[in-house]
């Protein structure tokens, strides 16, 4: 069953569905992680050393579409019906929704086209080595730095990454057409991170503390390299973008409270024939 979707009924529900499934679902994901790890500590006098290197091998393969919803969604607003009230305040807007969805008129429909699944593999790597320096009885000083590496991500095969390239208009598919793996991502060997912390005894109950750190963080995996033809959609919007709603003296009692009645014609512009509707008082 296809979403119906009316954002203007429930507040912040933009992404819900009244009824039918959510966007993400089905949901199938396959995630293994490798990690090897070790870390070595030193103490020579007032000095405590700590270093050690963390890597970490990733695949994740996520068969999850998003955007318009594998079985369909559409959307009812208050577009499709709404009276061009500019003259007159607006009250709401969740009239003109429930007269689209009873009338049958979307706002706009799209659904998602499941060709492959978000697949990718990557490496990362750690390194750090830090110091705490007992200075005084009072006083001490953590001084670290820790260096990280995240080569650009590849994906588990030829065509199942594809970005999109401004400078000539085209998508990228990796290792199609002698395109690289990794998509010609620039990759970063300076992402150098400093730690700096500070611990002062004020009084035997009170210790005055401060710090300072840098920190790296990966493009997110979910939405790394998936355009078309990785991930395909087709949405139509409405032909109409007006955004009125309601007027505020609109009689919402007896047989005023009546839908008012549709007239319709058909619009020929060429080959193509669009639906024109007015809503007439």
């Amino acid at each position: 069953m296809p979403c119906i979707n009316l954002p203007n009924i429930v507040p912040n529900s933009a992404s819900d569905c009244l009824a039918g499934y959510s966007a993400s679902l089905p949901w199938i994901r396959g995630e293994t992680n490798l990690n090897v790890a070790n870390n070595w500590t030193k103490t020579q006098g007032n000095h405590t050393f700590k270093w050690g290197v963390d890597y970490h091998r990733l695949r994740d393969d996520l068969a999850q579409w998003q955007d318009q919803n594998p079985r369909g969604v559409l959307r009812f607003t208050n577009n499709v019906t709404s009276l061009n009230a500019a003259t007159q305040p607006v009250t709401s807007s969740q009239v003109n929704a429930v007269a689209s969805f009873l009338l049958d008129m979307p706002n706009s429909v799209g659904r998602d086209v499941p060709i492959n699944a978000k697949a990718f593999r990557g490496n990362e790597l750690f390194t750090y080595a830090a110091d705490r320096w007992q200075v005084l009885r009072k006083l001490t000083l953590d001084l670290g730095l820790r260096w990280e590496f995240y080569p650009p991500f590849t994906p588990s095969g030829p065509g199942r990454f594809s970005n999109y390239d401004p400078t000539t208009n085209n998508l990228v598919v990796a290792g199609i057409g002698g395109n690289p793996s990794d998509l010609g991502r620039k990759t970063h060997y300076k992402d150098f991170a400093p730690r700096v912390g500070i611990a002062y005894r004020l009084t035997e109950t009170t210790v005055i503390r401060g710090g300072f750190a840098i920190s790296y963080f990966p493009y997110p995996d979910n939405d790394y390299a998936f355009d078309f033809p990785v991930l395909q959609n087709n949405a139509f919007p409405s032909l109409n973008g007006s955004s009125f709603t309601q007027s505020a003296d609109a009689k919402l009692h007896g047989r005023e409270s009546e839908f008012p009645r549709a007239v319709y014609g058909i619009l020929e512009l060429g080959r193509t024939a669009l639906l024109a509707r007015e809503i007439c008082p």
